[in-house]
């Protein structure tokens, strides 16, 4: 399997082209469950930046069937490098784009999930200034004590211990 192969686990994963069940998405969420997967950061709008579940946090999806949250952490993905790179030659607006984003995950105290496609660590060809344009989005917060970066693993870690000492309270 493919964990022996690479040597370490896979807690978690996003569907290509945010394919979930769109009308069911709990059933795919079960799946993953099922599969033990931990999280999933699949959902985001295909086209545009924002919060396509409403937040900017993660949470367990509700499985209206059983009646209950599912075992599952989904921690939406916010931008895309497709979401905000309009016209790779213009950096500026892009980088632009992706700040109006930030902040305005950072004004509510959210968690920026980004997905930049691998291809774009090139800089060449038509991915021409993305890794330039995601060196600049994250450019302020770097340098800004109060963000944290983090795998999603290990930002579904934290947010798990977080939700219990919540609930022994």
């Amino acid at each position: 399997d493919l964990e022996r192969l690479i040597q370490s686990p896979i807690r978690g994963l996003r569907h290509h082209y945010w394919a979930l069940d769109w009308r069911h998405p709990y059933r795919t969420f079960r799946m993953h469950v099922n599969a033990g997967f931990r999280y999933d950061t699949s959902m985001a709008f295909r086209d545009a930046p924002g919060f396509r579940s409403g937040t900017c946090l993660p949470y367990a999806p509700f499985d209206p069937e059983r009646q209950k949250p599912l075992a599952l952490y989904e921690m939406p993905t916010a931008i895309m490098d497709g979401h905000v790179i309009l016209n790779p030659t213009n950096t500026s607006q892009a980088i632009e784009a992706g700040h109006k984003v930030m902040e305005s995950i950072r004004e509510v105290g959210g968690m920026a999930v980004l997905d930049w496609h691998t291809e774009a660590a090139c800089d060449q060809f038509i991915y021409e200034n993305f890794s330039t344009i995601l060196k600049g989005t994250l450019a302020p917060y770097l340098e800004d004590s109060d963000a944290w970066f983090a795998t999603p693993w290990e930002m579904a870690q934290h947010w798990h211990e977080r939700s219990m000492k919540l609930e022994e309270m």
